[in-house]
């Protein structure tokens, strides 16, 4: 796999699609409205801005994870748990 565009990316709104781009320009995804209603604008608007601010904040929450982790000796600890599976989930394919 190659590696991902590293980022910040932006929402744009260019006519009827709400779209990320890099600084550059260049798109990195599309959202669409499934219906043309104004509800279903608002979505797709909330669907490209949450993936522009889940792209934004990767990095920093899966370091922040596992600074966490790196002070943490308990195996049981129940944050740590939590956190190697947040860990995980980010760097799944």
């Amino acid at each position: 796999m190659s590696e991902r565009t590293p980022g910040p990316v932006r929402l744009d709104i260019i006519g009827k699609n709400a779209i990320v781009t890099e600084d550059g320009g260049r798109v990195i995804a599309k959202t669409y409205s499934a219906t043309p209603t104004s509800a279903g604008v608002v979505e797709m608007l909330a669907n490209a801005a949450f993936i522009a601010r889940a792209w934004n904040s990767h990095d920093a929450l899966l370091a922040a994870a596992r600074n966490y982790l790196s002070g943490c000796d308990n195996a049981e600890c129940e944050y740590c748990i939590v956190a190697r599976a947040a860990i995980a989930k980010a760097e799944a394919p």
